[in-house]
């Protein structure tokens, strides 16, 4: 790669590659991405994200694009960004209605997005909110019984999300 990265995203795109995002190496926050080819053994740098992020999620949108979702800078982040593999470039879409790092991201049967959990600023989220990426647009979808964060999201068989992880049971259990 052309920069060290930790808590960055890592996708596998429908031709095969894999997409990474942002991150950070200890003292720098990028906003960077770059694509690993298997069949090259190689990578190549694409288009940047607007804010530079660690701490977020990318997921694979039915139509082959990545939509790359909050984490954190100097501050906790709400905005989310679509990348468009055909292009190399990243497009801004509505953000998040609460800004959260740590969360939980899936893609659904029907092409939207889940984003569940989290935390930042000293608390952790048991809201839920949706993504239309064909109206651009993020709704609220309930609260987990338990607010969650570093969780990860499955889609089971009958179209459910499990989503799994550290929880938070009592009140102040999990601030950070």
């Amino acid at each position: 790669m052309s920069v060290a990265r930790q808590n960055a995203t890592a996708t596998l795109l429908p031709d095969g590659t894999v997409l990474v995002v942002a991150g950070g190496d200890g003292t720098n926050i990028h906003a960077s991405a770059e694509i690993y080819d298997p069949s090259l053994g190689s990578w190549i740098t694409t288009g940047s994200l607007r804010d530079p992020r660690y701490l977020h999620t990318a997921t694979l949108l039915n139509d082959g694009r990545v939509l790359v979702v909050g984490g954190m800078n100097e501050r906790l982040l709400a905005s989310a960004e679509i990348y468009d593999p055909a292009t190399g470039n990243w497009t801004e879409t509505a953000s998040l209605e609460v800004a959260r790092a740590t969360h939980a991201a899936q893609a659904l049967q029907d092409g939207r997005v889940l984003v569940a959990g989290g935390g930042g600023n000293r608390q952790i989220f048991s809201s839920a909110e949706i993504y239309d990426p064909v109206k651009g647009t993020w709704a609220s979808a309930g609260s987990l019984t338990n607010a969650r964060f570093a969780s990860v999201a499955f889609l089971l068989p009958e179209g459910n999300v499990l989503i799994a992880g550290r929880g938070c049971t009592e009140p102040g259990e999990c601030e950070v």
